[in-house]
């Protein structure tokens, strides 16, 4: 085992973590009127789409030793 196999399992646990806190801002939001959904989280998509862009990191974390990736 190397120092890239630990880097890449870091990479994952930092890929899921966000893909779940995406997936969790997306679908819950509080008990509130459906209607008023936009008005009272206006910056809910853009969240998700923040925590959505390390998604880069996946060619890293399927091969770590690629000089590419």
């Amino acid at each position: 085992m190397n120092e890239y196999y630990l880097y890449g399992v870091a990479a994952m646990m930092y890929l899921t973590t966000c893909w779940t806190f995406s997936a969790v801002r997306w679908f819950h939001t509080c008990k509130q009127p459906k209607e008023h959904h936009r008005y009272i989280w206006p910056d809910r998509q853009l969240q998700c789409i923040f925590y959505l862009c390390v998604t880069l990191l996946l060619p890293y974390v399927i091969d770590p030793t690629n000089p590419a990736a």
